[in-house]
C-alpha cells in the first residue's frame, strides 16, 4: 500500500485527525494541549494492530493551509507517512463509512462532532485499511505515548533558547484566561489560585504564562515581582479566545504555545489551577522522560 520503507510493512494506517473549530476551552487548550491528549490516545491503539500514524492536523487553528504535525515534530519507533503522500494513495476500505472518498477533508465542527465520523479505538481491531479517529469522545493520554514525540530541530532550539533564558525562575505560574475564565470571574480565580501559593513569598520573581493580559495584570498586582512570558497578548481582547483572534502568523503562535508548554514542564515548581489540560499535560509528562521530547537536559 506504501512506498515509504518506515511503513512498507505495514498493511493499515490509522488517521489522526483533529478539529479546533468549535467554540470552548481556551486557546492554549485548543490549540495543543488536547491535541496531545487525543493524539496519545490513539497511538496506544496503533501499534498494538500493526497500524501505521498518519497525523492529519490541517484545521483551521492549527494550520495556516501548509503547517501540520509533521511541521514540528518526528514520532519515535512507530511508522509514520505525512498526509500529502497518503492521501495519493488508492484506498480499499475505510472506517467509518462517512470517510469513504472524502479521507482527506479538513476536519471542521461542522460535521466532525456527529456520530458518522466518529469511532471508538475499541480492544479489538476493525476489519480496514484505513482507520479515521477523528478525536472525539473519551479519551486517555500516557507518559510513554508523549514521550515518543521529537520536536524538530529547528523549533526545538528556539524552545531550549527560552528555557535557559528564563532559568532562573522557579516558579512558573499558569492563568488560564479568556473563554473560560473571563473578566466576570477573575476575581474569584485568583483567589482560589493564590490559595495554592503559601510557600511563594512576596518577593519571588515569578514567571506567568497565560492567555489573558488582564488577568497578569490583576495577578501582577499582588505579585509585583510577576514576569510575563506569553507574547501578544497585547493585541488580543479577553471577550474571545486567542485561538480565534488572528494577530500572529500561524507558525509563531504555535510556536509560542509550544514555549509556554515546555516552560510548565521544566518548571521546578508549577502554580496552576489543576482545571486546566493544558498545564496538567506538562506537569504529568514531567513524571516520565519528558527530556527526551526536546532532548533538552535542564
Amino acid at each position: 500500500m506504501v512506498d515509504d520503507p518506515a511503513v512498507r510493512e505495514h498493511e493499515s494506517t490509522l488517521i489522526i485527525k483533529k478539529s479546533g473549530s468549535k467554540p470552548i476551552g481556551n486557546g492554549w487548550l485548543r490549540i495543543f494541549a488536547s491535541r496531545g491528549l487525543c493524539f496519545s490516545h490513539a497511538i496506544s491503539y496503533a501499534p498494538r494492530f500493526s497500524r501505521a500514524i498518519c497525523v492529519d492536523w490541517s484545521d483551521d487553528l492549527w494550520s495556516d493551509g501548509v503547517l501540520g504535525f509533521e511541521t514540528f515534530f518526528d514520532l519515535c519507533n512507530v511508522p509514520m507517512i505525512v498526509p500529502e503522500k497518503f492521501y495519493q494513495l488508492e484506498i480499499s476500505s475505510v472506517v467509518p463509512l462517512s470517510w469513504s472518498n472524502q479521507i482527506d477533508r479538513r476536519a471542521d465542527s461542522k460535521f466532525i462532532y456527529k456520530e458518522a465520523y466518529s469511532c471508538v479505538l475499541a480492544e479489538q481491531d476493525y476489519d480496514a485499511e484505513v482507520l479515521v479517529f477523528s478525536s472525539t469522545g473519551e479519551r486517555t493520554f500516557y507518559q510513554s505515548n508523549l514521550s515518543l514525540l521529537r520536536v524538530k530541530r529547528e523549533f526545538r532550539d528556539l524552545i531550549v533558547a527560552e528555557l535557559k533564558k528564563f532559568a532562573k525562575f522557579r516558579t512558573v505560574v499558569h492563568l488560564r484566561g479568556t473563554d473560560r475564565n473571563g473578566p466576570t470571574a477573575h476575581d474569584a480565580y485568583l483567589e482560589k489560585l493564590t490559595e495554592k501559593m503559601d510557600d511563594v513569598s512576596n518577593d519571588e520573581p515569578l514567571l506567568v504564562v497565560t492567555d489573558s493580559l488582564m488577568l497578569f495584570r490583576l495577578f501582577h498586582a499582588k505579585y509585583p515581582e510577576a514576569v510575563l512570558r506569553t507574547p501578544h497578548l497585547d493585541q488580543f481582547t479577553d471577550a474571545l479566545g486567542t485561538h480565534f483572534q488572528s494577530v500572529a502568523s500561524k507558525i509563531d503562535f504555535n510556536l509560542q504555545v509550544l514555549v509556554d508548554f515546555f516552560l510548565i514542564m521544566y518548571a521546578e515548581n508549577c502554580v496552576m489551577d489543576g482545571e486546566s489540560l493544558f498545564s496538567n499535560m506538562a506537569r504529568f509528562i514531567r513524571g516520565g522522560d519528558y527530556c527526551d521530547i526536546l532532548g533538552y537536559d535542564a
